[in-house]
């Protein structure tokens, strides 16, 4: 309530809020693993985050290992990407292609078995069905090395 006598105040106009961008594209670990735990609650950004990283561009980026945390990422953008509704239109086949091309990309990273095994169970269940949706558009040996 205004005092007596004056007139009552504006509230201030609320601002918009604004959809946060996805970090730029990482050059180290350390920023991939940054933008990986600030994306955690969004996996339709941290699909878009993880898709800037070139393949050929992983083993520099994780010059020395790969995390369970980076890998885990993974997990849950790609569980979201082919759980999407368009994933099994005209574009899948090129969606699958890049999708098992990074899989591969990531198994070839150093102390990737060690990361792999570090994974909860429900990682593991969204990667499985994850191999499960690309179906043979990925390779045995990069299936066998998730596991």
């Amino acid at each position: 309530r205004p005092a007596a006598g004056r007139p009552p105040r504006a509230r201030p106009a609320r601002r918009p809020a604004r959809a946060r961008a996805p970090p730029r594209a990482p050059r180290t670990a350390t920023e991939l693993e940054r933008g990986c735990a600030s994306l955690r609650g969004d996996p339709d950004a941290l699909l878009t985050f993880l898709a800037s990283i070139d393949d050929a561009a992983l083993p520099g980026v994780l010059k020395h290992s790969v995390s369970a945390t980076i890998l885990r990422a993974y997990c849950v953008a790609f569980e979201r990407a082919v759980g999407a509704p368009g994933f099994s239109g005209k574009d899948a086949a090129q969606e699958k292609t890049f999708l098992a091309a990074t899989l591969a990309a990531l198994a070839t990273t150093p102390r990737f078995a060690l990361a792999a095994a570090a994974l909860g169970a429900a990682d593991k269940r969204a990667i499985a069905r994850v191999f499960d949706a690309l179906g043979e558009a990925c390779a045995k040996e990069t299936r066998d090395a998730w596991r």
